[in-house]
């Protein structure tokens, strides 16, 4: 029992009080996303189904994106855009950059479900986007992917944004599988 108390702290459900007992966290979602988070980027099988979800999940974002973004929205991911091409001009692969990309469609679609499935797969899709970040040239590639898709979302073209999302999320596919095959 001490044991799984031990557990439950370490990932952020209990607290223990020395002399006092244990006592139940307010539980918030990153207390929850955290380990979930940790698993999937541990398996390399894990993080390939990720990708498998993605493609269903953000094809339908960058849709429904083009038909629901405001203005704000639009000059939101601009910046995140021109702030990853100054990143990468500077040799960064430009990470962060992806990550807000990808979450502030998450946000512009206006479904709160798609959002938090996004905020749920973030993390572990940090280690998949890092090691495909980290092939020369992917992350001027990435920016121009990001770019396509916002031209698509822009002309407020739904399809074609889900296409554009579609074969964006391809290549990052094949790039794990190619790192996969490499290790």
């Amino acid at each position: 029992v001490s044991e799984a108390y031990r557990t439950l702290e370490v990932r952020g459900f209990v607290e223990i009080r020395p002399g006092g007992g244990a006592f139940i966290k307010e539980v918030d979602l990153n207390s929850v996303f955290k380990p979930f988070s940790q698993m999937i980027s541990d398996d390399y099988r894990l993080i390939l189904d990720t990708l498998d979800a993605r493609d269903v999940i953000e094809t339908e974002v960058a849709k429904l994106v083009a038909c629901r973004a405001n203005d704000q929205e639009i000059e939101q991911i601009k910046d995140i855009i021109a702030e990853s091409k100054k990143a990468v001009k500077t040799g960064s692969n430009g990470l962060k950059y992806d990550d807000d990309f990808h979450m502030a469609l998450a946000n512009a679609s206006h479904n709160k479900i798609y959002a938090m499935i996004m905020n749920l797969i973030k993390d572990a899709l940090t280690k998949s986007r890092e090691a495909t970040l980290n092939i020369a040239g992917q992350p001027s590639k990435t920016v121009d992917d990001h770019e396509e898709i916002l031209n698509a979302i822009i002309s407020g073209d739904s399809e074609k944004a889900g296409i554009v999302m579609r074969k964006h999320l391809k290549k990052a596919r094949e790039n794990i599988i190619d790192i996969i095959n490499k290790e």
